[in-house]
């Protein structure tokens, strides 16, 4: 079986099973869709939520006051080590996230039903839709996640250096 891919600009397309899908606008969510999308983005962007993210940095801010930098240096990595390592593996809030913004023509679009999307999920999966169509989808609806991604992977190797020097720091004290 040939996997379908979806055009970037696709307002529409129909399923194997034959289920028709509209793709929405940004701007065009309910309030309960909208709060889904609010969890759903650092999710989708780091594979974890706001309170993990928050609590991680937040230990790590701790040990930078109380002089532990090689400590907030490690918490860091493992923060965007998570990004990098990760990022592949995390279909699943993506395939959710794009489920708030393609829409069956029978959905009721004023209030999130998680079964229902789960059936959209599966839907699209037994058709072979390329999931290369819901990353693009996906990324693209998480604010800021273009450039944050460019950022992280410019990041990435002078945080190992910042590594490497606390290790290198750590041995020869010991």
């Amino acid at each position: 079986m040939e996997l379908i891919k979806l055009e970037q600009d696709t307002k529409s397309f129909t399923t194997k099973g034959g289920k028709t899908y509209h793709v929405a606008q940004a701007q065009e969510l309910s309030v309960d869709y909208f709060l889904q999308w609010l969890n759903l983005q650092p999710q989708v962007a780091y594979g974890a939520d706001f309170t993990s993210i928050n609590s991680n940095l937040n230990r790590a801010w701790k040990h930078l006051n109380d002089g532990k930098q090689a400590d907030a240096a490690v918490i860091i990595h493992n923060i965007l080590n998570g990004i990098d390592k990760n990022i592949n593996k995390r279909t699943h809030p993506v395939l959710e996230l794009c489920a708030l913004f393609i829409y069956g023509e029978d959905e009721d679009r004023t209030k999130y039903d998680h079964e229902y999307m789960l059936k959209k999920i599966e839907d699209w999966k037994e058709s072979g839709i390329d999931i290369t169509s819901f990353f693009q989808l996906a990324f693209s609806l998480v604010i800021g996640l273009s450039d944050e991604l460019e950022q992280i992977s410019q990041s990435s190797s002078a945080m190992e250096a910042v590594m490497q020097k606390a290790n290198s720091t750590l041995e020869n004290k010991l």
